[in-house]
């Protein structure tokens, strides 16, 4: 079933035996006897074939990867084990599943929300080289290595062994406080291999539920699409995230943010924009675990979507970003020089069509946001007003019935869009109905606006219906 066509019987004795029979050089300590090597080559066999009858017919991602956690500290009479994903660019690391044997709780965060590289500059090191950190005692690295033991203290490590993996994902299967083959990772990595191989398999699945439409075209994968006008939303291809699937109201903040100020901004610039009244070093944790959550969510829409620079956080540079906010203000700025009628209201009307809803309108009161807000509800209130004036000079009264309506769905308070609902409604459905549309009006404006709405409405319908 799933493991079987993940890995095969065949292979999974061959990778044990090849690993069983590695030469294992001692890291910390002195090395292992040889009586202790063949009861780890004995245990190794055992407890992997354990393992593949224990979900050789599971198709659950999350049962193998479980059980993969169990084993490892079954194996090394451990504590505790986890899978850490690393994010290079956040140079940062999360555990995002993890058991505890002396509990059997499964937890999704052991450590600290997110944790930052600094102190574990060891560790940087073993996943450049692929090599596994072992630590059979870390009262022996006080003195050499104190950041890195400072980190052990914190989270009650005596022993531990980390086995790293990459690229995708990238980070470590972690051992904490093992209590028999301390210097022999080679169980850990090889359940590393089965661990995150379910696990990017799980992302992969969970991915098809959370991005709405198909794979994108080979040609559209480089043009990444961030519409901000309306609920905000990411689309590649046909393939789009938006807040329904995907609610972390920090990660569209940042999202709206960098794409209104079209360019890298540092990172205690956007923390002290947006959370002004949070603390620097709390808001910059915030905003690495925001964007290192982020990565993850969008890796197989956008790989790297957000990255933090030498200039800055901004998009990932090898795609083209295209604005909806860019988009609409080009087309309006178009629309205002053309002389053609007909060029004119093409322009109009993809101008309009790109304006969903108004900008970011879940945080538009936030102090950060506001001032764009206004900005581009005024374009709208031009746009729409010039897309229905256009329409006018042709009489499609239909047509322009069908854009008020869309307008009223998504603003207010605009006497000329009020004034074509009456006009619209008075040649398509006749007085009685338009004298209700007024009434609709009546509650929206003051009263010299709609005395002024009455009077130009009015005049309108005299003229056109003879």
């Amino acid at each position: 079933m799933f493991w079987k066509k993940l890995f095969g019987k065949s292979k999974m004795y061959e990778m044990s035996r090849q690993e069983s029979a590695q030469s294992r050089q001692p890291i910390e300590s002195a090395g292992s006897c040889p009586d202790e090597e063949r009861e780890y080559d004995r245990d190794f066999r055992q407890y992997l074939s354990k393992l593949e009858y224990t979900v050789h017919s599971s198709e659950s991602t999350s049962e193998i990867m479980m059980e993969s956690l169990k084993t490892a500290c079954e194996f090394y009479d451990a504590e505790f084990s986890g899978i850490l994903i690393a994010d290079i660019g956040e140079e940062s690391w999360a555990p995002v599943v993890c058991y505890n044997r002396w509990t059997g709780n499964h937890v999704s965060r052991y450590t600290k929300e997110i944790e930052s590289f600094e102190g574990f500059g060891r560790w940087v090191e073993a996943f450049g080289a692929s090599t596994p950190i072992v630590v059979p005692d870390t009262s022996v690295i006080k003195a050499m290595f104190p950041d890195e033991y400072e980190h052990y203290e914190r989270l009650k490590v005596d022993s531990l062994i980390g086995a790293p993996f990459g690229e995708k994902p990238t980070g470590f299967f972690v051992i904490k406080n093992p209590r028999r083959y301390k210097t022999m990772p080679d169980m850990a990595r090889m359940l590393a291999f089965v661990g995150m191989s379910t696990y990017y398999l799980q992302e992969l699945q969970q991915s098809e539920e959370l991005y709405d439409g198909q794979g994108a075209d080979d040609k559209d994968k480089d043009l990444v699409y961030i519409n901000i006008l309306g609920s905000p939303e990411v689309c590649v291809g046909s393939k789009r995230i938006d807040m329904r699937k995907y609610s972390s109201m920090k990660s569209w903040m940042v999202i709206v943010y960098l794409a209104l100020k079209k360019k890298a901004v540092s990172g205690r610039t956007i923390v002290s924009d947006l959370w002004p009244n949070v603390d620097t070093a709390k808001a910059m944790d915030n905003l690495r675990s925001t964007c290192y959550q982020m990565r993850g969510k969008f890796q197989f829409l956008c790989p790297e979507f957000v990255v933090s620079e030498n200039g800055g956080y901004w998009f990932n540079r090898d795609k083209v970003i295209v604005l909806d906010t860019e988009m609409f203000e080009m087309y309006l700025k178009k629309a205002k020089k053309e002389k053609n009628h007909t060029l004119k209201l093409d322009a109009l009307k993809r101008a309009v069509s790109l304006y969903r809803g108004h900008l970011f309108d879940e945080q538009c009161d936030d102090s950060w946001i506001s001032n764009y807000h206004y900005h581009y509800s005024k374009l709208y209130a031009e746009c729409i007003t010039a897309l229905l004036d256009e329409l006018g000079l042709e009489e499609n009264y239909s047509e322009i019935h069908k854009y008020v309506v869309e307008s009223l769905s998504i603003s207010h308070g605009i006497i000329k869009v009020y004034f074509w609902l009456i006009v619209s409604t008075e040649f398509i459905s006749g007085h009685a109905e338009a004298v209700k549309a007024a009434a609709l009006a009546k509650a929206d404006l003051t009263e010299g606006e709609y005395k002024e709405l009455i009077r130009i409405s009015g005049k309108y319908i005299t003229k056109h219906k003879g």
